[in-house]
């Protein structure tokens, strides 16, 4: 708690870069990176991972529609990939569905954000919208970013802020985030049970893909009792613009990033 540190998110490895740099120049003030060590899509080109960090919270325009249902948001590398998995998932059941998916790269206790540039009450409205649900998945504590919330002239209730409960130990990185509700799946379900609520999808259908999902994560519970590792395809998830092109192409959005 203060007033003088930034804490960084980064989603993918140019970010990181970006952040380093900052960081690295910095004087007078508390930095701190969170991240993690293994190889993650990358999202951004570098001007625009320039951008988002520089911001410190942006809508990634090419994951997202115009005048949204739900907002899906993410903070840090795996739960953004989660998150985009998530997107996929809505996109694929119901496409009709419009979701804005934004991306959170710095956090300080006066906002989102860094001390330099934190998101204004305009800012704010202006990225996660005045009335829209939003879930959130969160690289560390929830408590974390709901303290931020009280920040904002917000319903804090529309914030669905996901992360880790301490809940888990030596398991696979899959069922970690099932553990934690921050998986995919997890996502997708309560996204759709929101959309339910709100009349967006009829609400049998939102019960139907709820116990869908549901039984996904159950299948790959019982095949990491079997194997001992998560299922294939969920490592080897791509966004789909991605999937039809080369390898080398295809790194560019998931994969050597460190």
């Amino acid at each position: 708690q203060s007033n003088f540190s930034d804490v960084y998110f980064p989603a993918d490895g140019n970010c990181t870069l970006v952040v380093l740099e900052k960081m690295l120049s910095s004087v007078r003030q508390i930095n701190a990176i969170v991240s993690g060590k293994t190889v993650e899509p990358r999202w951004l080109t570098p001007e625009k991972a320039r951008e988002q960090v520089e911001q410190g919270l942006m809508v990634w325009d090419f994951a997202s529609d115009h005048q949204p249902d739900i907002i899906m948001a993410a903070a840090g590398d795996y739960p953004t990939k989660e998150t985009m998995a998530a997107i996929d998932i809505i996109k694929t059941e119901r496409p009709e569905v419009k979701v804005r998916c934004v991306n959170v790269s710095s956090l300080t206790t006066m906002g989102f954000g860094t001390l330099n540039n934190t998101a204004d009450q305009k800012f704010f409205d202006h990225i996660f919208t005045e009335d829209k649900p939003v879930i959130f998945n969160f690289h560390g504590y929830p408590q974390t970013v709901k303290s931020v919330l009280f920040n904002y002239a917000v319903d804090s209730t529309r914030f669905d802020v996901r992360g880790y409960k301490e809940i888990g130990s030596t398991t696979t990185p899959f069922d970690m985030h099932v553990r934690n509700e921050t998986s995919r799946y997890d996502l997708a379900i309560a996204a759709f049970l929101q959309l339910g609520h709100d009349g967006v999808i009829p609400f049998e259908e939102a019960q139907h893909l709820a116990a869908k999902y549901r039984a996904r994560i159950d299948d790959n519970t019982e095949y990491i009792k079997a194997n001992g590792i998560d299922k294939p395809e969920l490592d080897a998830w791509v966004w789909p613009p991605a999937r039809e092109l080369e390898r080398a192409k295809e790194e560019e959005w998931h994969g050597q990033t460190n």
